[in-house]
């Protein structure tokens, strides 16, 4: 359980309450919302909206009101987006106390608190402490005050309450407050021992101060300690006599007046205790209210006299770590040969503000603000001599935004090495430059947090002074500028100066100073540096202006060597707190001015330009625009920027300034970014640089720049992509689509968003009417198109099928680098032009041929029929010319929707035809051939035979044949033609087997029909065939052949 006093719960931050941090959560990210719940309720809430706060602890308040004396938990539910809110667990106990131990100091004005007393035996304070009391030690007991209506030892007693005893600034603790000790204070006393241990190591003195103060267990104090009663303590050891505090007034050093001067002990060097010789070691001791042990000891130089008052100067940087404590001072004597002798100690209370480390130094800063586009940040630690090896380090880096929400990140923690403290140098802290940016147009609170072990095991926090509170952006400039006697025009002459001598004045401020103010000069050379001066205000300068003396050994040294550079000079007022205002710092314009005749600086050179160094084609520098600066007087830590100017009238992207940084970060190389160049096409631009040194800024001679154009080359032209070669070629057939078309335009040189782009296409229509498409009338250019790498538009198939066949389309686009809307700014790329060929490329063919009837005559046949009809198909609606035997014999037009056509043929010669057709598109794209032959229209029988072997071959008419004596398997067969239609008859008679005959359907005159008998031979003999027509009548005569 996590305790919270009245400081965290209302104190620490009055208006915010109590100050809570939510770490960074798994996938934070803008937009998530974090709400803190006190008991399950909402008490306050905030929303992700930086980059910066990704990944960083959040920082949320419980409103001081919220609380009263008791328990509570805290817990915080995170929503991310498209995600269901998530509450983390386990749930922080806490437990609230706002009630201060030992009530309120009803005396204030008078020495310890008025509500706190305690009992010390009458017979210790009368008599002191002597040897016999130290060995057994004595209590004291904490009781309540003479008087009181209440038996409680003190107001707002609780259990878990402990009283913190100074013995002479030696701390000791009471035992926890239980609940017997608030129901019986009196048969339970609150009791603190004070042992042996502690009453020697504190030693012997006249006057010890014993008090207390109360600790609650959420670490709430008493407003004051007790009033302290002094004790002489006397244990018998043999002690000189203790040494005086020079500044101290009754027993009290008040810190705050001795400054930084040293504390002084006083030591009486009589005879015969001190002799000449002898060597005093002062020494100073005591306990801080963290707990931690200081021990100081200053060793004197040999005594040269006795009978006097010896002086030893301590330290008191040390001395003031124990403030609101006491100290005990004492010293010994180292005699040679002899044992050192110590003394008694003088205890002296201890007043006034502790001392404080030294707050952080914000390198950068300039005149109260930095920069939020650096790109990280120095904060120098200066070292104390407090620190010690192992030690930690924590800068502490609080915002307050503009809204008033609060950036408090946890920065790495520096630990402290045997080399930070062998140094004893400032310890830089280096701070990225993102905690900058998350509190731009705020105020940053710098101070860091030492934090060491403590004795008990715990650890010991000890908070720097804060730095004057910084702005982070423009600096609040309330000051008029300081003047310069011999400055004029931005130009001060050191010889001129009367006496060799110069004056800087802070006018007196329209807000007059006051006492306890200061005003505090920088000057700041360009070859020289830094230095500064201060004045404190007293009554006697207040509300006046303040005059710093030049004299002739400063001009010397700080302005004639910066002869040919620059100085700037600045003023700031430290104001005191005065009521309710705070400490503040009021800081003034600076004053720049060329020290002589100022030495300008050299014209930039552009990498990417042409030999004569201020002509620049764009297609060199599409992927870098480099600029390259001479390196003169410059030094490393001069802060450098490069400024391109467009022409006149150029919109502002046309210009840019790069961010002023070192040019040890930067180098005399300096990247633009190429977008201006698009902005700048064919125009001439100003390049500049500018170096700023310890504030002042020198801008360099100009370099006119002419920026070309792009070349046809350097642009592409648009493409359809269905046309030949994907768009590259020449032709575009319309007639092979089967979908709609896409025109293309891919990614040019400088093209960004924000860009307009129009694309056009221009051709004619079938009708001889113009066709017009502006399928990009200056649509903008977007990232997705840019990361794609191109631009696609779609072409309606029935438009682009509608071209004129043997047209030009041409595509061309253009675009406005400039980001203008205006056409006529827009610059054109080549355009494309196509051939459009409208007509299907079918090679032609003849399909098939037909007689009168509607027969089949496959290519190679032949027939009797004098009509035949050709069947093809060719290219949609073109001629097509007929050609038999290569002679042109007519023309025919192929269907505008299927590419079919049909010629008939009348009046045939009997003899070989070889058809073929021909396309008139001028390609001479011919079909193949397609042979028949046409035969004499009369009737035709022949006889032929096949042997088993599968010969075959027509029978003499009249003739014989000589056969072996094997007739198995062979086979007689016929052919005949006849110019009739209807049945006929075919047979054969022999002398081996009875007639035989076969019966014919012929349905076409003129065709060829074949018959096949299988028979068996015994012997020859003479065959015959006969063919009878559709009367029975034989239409050729006999067909004979003898077999032998």
């Amino acid at each position: 359980m996590w305790g919270i006093n009245i400081a965290a719960a209302q104190l620490l931050a009055p208006d915010k309450g109590l100050k809570v941090y939510c770490p960074p959560w798994q996938l934070m990210g803008l937009g998530d919302h974090i709400e803190l719940l006190l008991d399950g309720v909402q008490v306050d809430q905030t929303t992700i909206v930086k980059p910066e706060d990704v990944g960083e602890r959040v920082t949320l308040y419980v409103p001081p009101r919220k609380f009263a004396t008791g328990a509570y938990t805290l817990q915080y539910r995170v929503k991310v987006f498209s995600q269901s809110p998530e509450t983390s667990l386990p749930p922080v106990d806490i437990f609230v106390k706002l009630e201060q131990p030992g009530g309120k100091d009803e005396n204030g004005s008078a020495p310890g608190h008025s509500e706190l007393n305690m009992y010390i035996d009458p017979r210790i304070i009368n008599d002191g402490v002597d040897k016999e009391t130290a060995e057994t030690g004595l209590d004291i007991i904490i009781k309540a005050k003479p008087g009181s209506s209440s038996l409680l030892p003190y107001p707002n007693m609780a259990k878990g309450d402990r009283c913190k005893l100074t013995w002479g600034g030696w701390f000791l603790y009471s035992p926890r407050v239980t609940q017997d000790h608030i129901d019986d204070p009196q048969g339970h006393p609150l009791v603190i021992h004070v042992d042996k241990a502690t009453i020697l190591e504190a030693g012997d003195t006249d006057s010890l101060a014993v008090a207390f103060e109360v600790h609650d267990i959420v670490d709430n104090r008493s407003e004051d300690w007790c009033a302290a009663v002094e004790i002489a303590v006397d244990t018998g050891n043999t002690r000189l006599s203790p040494p005086m505090v020079k500044e101290a007034f009754n027993s009290v050093v008040d810190m705050d007046k001795l400054g930084d001067a040293p504390l002084t002990l006083q030591v009486a060097v009589d005879a015969p205790e001190f002799r000449i010789g002898d060597v005093i070691i002062g020494l100073g001791k005591g306990t801080t209210l963290d707990g931690e042990p200081i021990n100081v000891e200053v060793r004197g130089e040999p005594l040269t006299s006795v009978g006097n008052i010896y002086e030893l100067a301590l330290p008191s940087a040390d001395i003031r770590l124990l403030a609101q404590t006491q100290a005990v001072f004492s010293y010994r004597v180292e005699r040679s040969g002899s044992d050192d002798r110590p003394s008694k100690g003088r205890f002296v209370r201890i007043i006034g503000a502790t001392r404080r480390l030294l707050a952080p130094i914000a390198v950068d800063a300039q005149q109260g603000a930095l920069d939020p586009d650096l790109v990280n940040t120095t904060a120098f630690i200066p070292f104390d001599p407090m620190m010690q090896v192992g030690m930690v380090i924590v800068l502490r880096w609080v915002g307050t935004r503009q809204d008033f929400g609060v950036y408090d990140p946890e920065l790495d923690w520096h630990t402290l090495s045997k080399g930070d403290i062998d140094d004893k140098e400032p310890i830089p802290i280096i701070v990225e430059g993102r905690h900058l940016k998350a509190i731009e147009g705020g105020m940053l609170d710098l101070f860091y947090v030492l934090m060491a072990e403590g004795n008990d095991g715990g650890i010991i926090q000890r908070e720097s002074l804060h730095h004057a509170l910084l702005r982070v952006g423009e600096p609040l400039l309330e000051l008029v500028a300081p003047i310069v006697l011999g400055e004029a025009g931005g130009t001060l002459e050191p010889d001129d100066l009367p006496g060799g001598s110069s004056k800087l004045t802070a006018p007196a401020a329209a807000e007059p100073t006051k006492a306890g103010d200061k005003v505090t000069y920088t000057w700041r050379g360009s070859k020289t540096g830094k230095t500064s001066d201060s004045v404190p205000i007293n009554s006697l300068n207040a509300g006046r202006a303040i005059d710093f003396t030049l004299n002739p050994t400063f001009v010397q040294t700080h302005i004639e060597p910066n002869r040919g550079g620059t100085v700037d000079a600045m003023y700031e007022i430290l104001r005191v707190a005065a009521g309710a205002t705070p400490e503040r710092v009021s800081y003034s314009r600076t004053l720049n001015f060329t020290v002589g005749e100022a030495v300008l600086l050299t014209r930039p050179k552009v990498q990417q330009a042409e030999a004569d160094g201020t002509t620049l084609q764009p297609i060199k520098a599409v992927e870098a625009l480099t600029v390259n600066i001479d390196s003169q007087d410059l030094l490393l830590s001069d802060l450098l920027s490069v400024t391109w100017t467009g022409a006149p009238g150029t919109a502002a992207g046309g210009s840019h300034t790069t961010p002023a940084r070192p040019i040890s970060e930067t180098t005399l190389t300096i990247e633009l970014p190429v977008t201006v160049l698009a902005f700048n096409l064919g125009k001439t631009v100003t390049v500049t640089y500018t170096v700023t040194r310890n504030g002042a800024p020198r801008t360099s001679l100009p370099l006119l720049l002419n920026v070309g154009t792009f070349s046809d080359s350097s642009l592409k032209s648009p493409v359809i992509m269905e046309a030949d070669n994907n768009g590259e070629g020449r032709e575009f057939d319309v007639a092979k689509l089967t979908a709609n078309a896409v025109a293309r335009i891919d990614v040019w040189p400088l093209i960004a968003t924000g860009q307009r782009m129009w694309m056009r296409l221009t051709g004619t229509n079938a009708n001889d009417t113009p066709y017009i498409n502006d399928i990009a009338p200056g649509d903008p250019v977007t990232q997705p198109l840019i990361d794609r790498g191109y631009q696609n538009r779609g072409l309606a198939q029935a438009a682009m099928k509608n071209l004129k066949d043997g047209s030009d389309l041409t595509i061309e686009c253009k675009t406005t680098f400039n980001k203008s809307t205006n056409e006529s700014e827009a610059v054109p790329f080549p355009v494309r032009t196509y051939t459009i060929k409208a007509v299907e490329d079918v090679r032609p063919t003849i399909i098939s041929a037909r007689d009168s009837v509607g027969q089949m005559i496959l290519s190679g046949g032949d027939t009797a029929d004098r009509t035949i009809v050709l069947t093809g198909v060719a290219s949609r609606g073109q001629r097509v010319e007929i050609l038999d035997n290569v002679t042109a014999i007519g023309e025919v037009l192929a269907d505008s929707q299927n590419g079919e056509w049909s010629y008939t043929l009348m009046g045939l010669d009997a003899l070989t035809h070889i058809f073929t057709s021909k396309v008139l598109d001028g390609s001479d794209q011919t079909s193949a051939p397609y042979l028949i032959v046409v035969i004499d229209a009369k009737d035709v029988l022949s006889f032929w035979m096949q042997l088993p072997s599968g010969g075959a071959g027509y029978l003499p008419q009249n003739g014989s044949v000589l056969l072996f004596s094997n007739y198995v398997g062979l086979s007689l067969g016929f052919q005949v033609v006849s110019l009739a239609i209807g049945t006929h008859v075919v047979t054969l008679s022999s002398p081996m087997v009875e007639l035989q005959s076969r019966t014919l359907d012929i349905k076409s005159p003129g065709s060829r029909q074949i018959g096949l008998w299988g028979i068996k031979l015994n012997g020859p003999g003479l065959y015959t065939l006969n063919f009878f027509g559709p009367t029975g009548k034989q239409i050729t005569p006999p067909f004979t052949v003898t077999f032998n």
